[in-house]
């Protein structure tokens, strides 16, 4: 009724934001006619409406009456006048923030969807469009996630039997759990390593690509060698003498060295290489991370219930106590200045070697090229220990050979020996070439770790020293009465 007076009420407000009259009344019953007892059922909410059962006691008449309420737009939200912020000229579009007024709308605000509701009303089809929209997202929603799921446990194992198929090791010995858990040590870095260096510009892969190619420079000839001769032998001549002296200590069988086979053919020459590649830079990254340290892993453990620290309380002494250690290459820390080089670490010798090189290949930095850092205290030493293994183990081999061949009498098939008999000549061969790699490799650990191994000696003959003349003496207190 049009005459009656209009009111406004606030309602209250349902978990989803809608507003009503009550939360606790969905359904009016209104008593039937026909006297067959089933009440009539009103919904209080019809689209922009919403329905009320008036009050007794505010109305005379015993006959149930039902008030209506329609949805009307309140008061708009009071916005702060222009320059509230005081963020400088531009407006919202350029600082970023909610536009006021008839400002141009930011990036972020014109991103964010219009809400738009599946039914307006009970009456209304949902429409077609937003159906298809909610179904293509939907499975493109359950496509992501079952990907990102394969590959997560999928890209850890396969890096990690790939580590068994390069090393050509038989299938009753591989491990999955132990490829997973190695696979999973480099692909989890390594994905957060790339996925930083990828998101630190906002520059497309397209525009960093012609920046960095017009960016080239020619180095000059002193750089230029240094540089490559650094590549030719961290890529190339360590990766294959590691790769050859596996094979040849490891791979080759019985037969091989009787000379039953062929010597060497293009597929075991790219084995090798692919594996020296890995495992040499598969070392170089856990030299980087620190990982080859005691000081490492006593910091896992302690890491588990507290931050680790060094003696004195303090935790900035575990980096200086894992620089003291001796380096993974096999030999001391070298000295500048009266300060070590250590291996290990984002300040060694490793990190070093690699920050110029991305220096030079990511924005051409030539000056960034040192001599020192990249040939003197990696490449040359690293390729010389590799090179000296394969070629110390063949020329030890061949005179031990020699000397076998001039004592004992070879006969057709083997070579007799003492207390063993007749031995075939192929595992005579394949025997002894283990054991002159296995020596001169301990040899050269020896030479390598000669401090550490000075240091115990001395250790070893005080503590000999002590228990001679100190252990199991009688010690008496000096009285003057007793030598008078």
């Amino acid at each position: 009724n049009d005459s009656q007076p209009r009111s406004i009420v606030h309602g209250e407000i349902r978990a989803s934001g809608e507003r009503v009259l009550s939360i606790g009344t969905t359904h009016i019953s209104i008593p039937a006619n026909d006297g067959d007892g089933k009440p009539i059922l009103l919904p209080t909410k019809l689209g922009r409406y919403r329905l009320q059962l008036r009050d007794f006691d505010s109305d005379l008449s015993l006959e149930p009456t039902v008030e209506f309420f329609r949805e009307i737009q309140g008061e708009e939200i009071r916005r702060p006048p222009e320059g509230w912020d005081d963020l400088g000229a531009g407006g919202a579009f350029v600082q970023g923030r909610w536009a006021w007024g008839r400002e141009r709308k930011s990036v972020v605000e014109g991103s964010v969807a219009q809400r738009t509701s599946f039914r307006a009303s009970s009456k209304h089809r949902i429409p077609f469009g937003l159906t298809m929209k909610v179904i293509a997202l939907l499975m493109l929603s359950w496509i992501a996630i079952t990907l990102t799921s394969i590959v997560i446990i999928s890209m850890p194992l396969a890096i990690g039997r790939s580590f068994y198929y390069l090393l050509r090791i038989p299938e009753k010995y591989i491990h999955d759990p132990l490829a997973f858990c190695l696979g999973g040590a480099l692909f989890f870095p390594a994905v957060s390593i790339l996925a930083q260096n990828t998101n630190s510009s906002n520059e497309s892969l397209l525009k960093r690509t012609v920046r960095w190619i017009s960016r080239f420079r020619r180095p000059p000839s002193r750089k230029l060698f240094v540089a490559l001769e650094s590549f030719f032998l961290w890529f190339f001549a360590a990766p294959m003498a590691l790769g050859l002296s596996y094979d040849l200590g490891v791979v080759k069988s019985q037969k091989w060295f009787a000379r039953e086979e062929k010597f060497y053919d293009w597929k075991s020459i790219a084995f090798s290489f692919v594996m020296g590649t890995v495992v040499l830079n598969t070392w170089s990254f856990l030299l980087y991370f620190n990982c080859l340290s005691r000081q490492f892993w006593a910091n896992i453990g302690n890491g588990i219930l507290e931050a680790p620290v060094d003696g004195n309380g303090n935790n900035d002494g575990i980096f200086h106590a894992r620089n003291q250690d001796i380096d993974a290459g096999g030999r001391e820390n070298v000295t500048v200045d009266g300060q070590e080089i250590p291996w290990q670490g984002n300040q060694g010798r490793v990190a070093k070697f690699f920050k110029i090189w991305r220096s030079v290949l990511c924005n051409w930095e030539w000056d960034s090229i040192d001599r020192t850092s990249l040939l003197d205290d990696f490449a040359r030493p690293v390729t010389r220990q590799l090179a000296s293994a394969l070629v110390g183990s063949f020329l030890s081999f061949q005179m031990v050979m020699y000397l076998v061949i001039s004592i004992l009498k070879v006969q057709q098939g083997g070579i007799p020996l003492p207390f063993l008999g007749i031995v075939e000549y192929g595992m005579f061969r394949k025997t002894i070439f283990r054991m002159c790699m296995a020596l001169h490799v301990l040899v050269q650990l020896a030479s390598g770790f000669r401090a550490n191994i000075d240091r115990w000696f001395e250790a070893a003959h005080g503590a000999a020293r002590d228990d001679r003349y100190l252990i199991g003496e009688l010690l008496m207190n000096y009285s003057p009465d007793q030598v008078k």
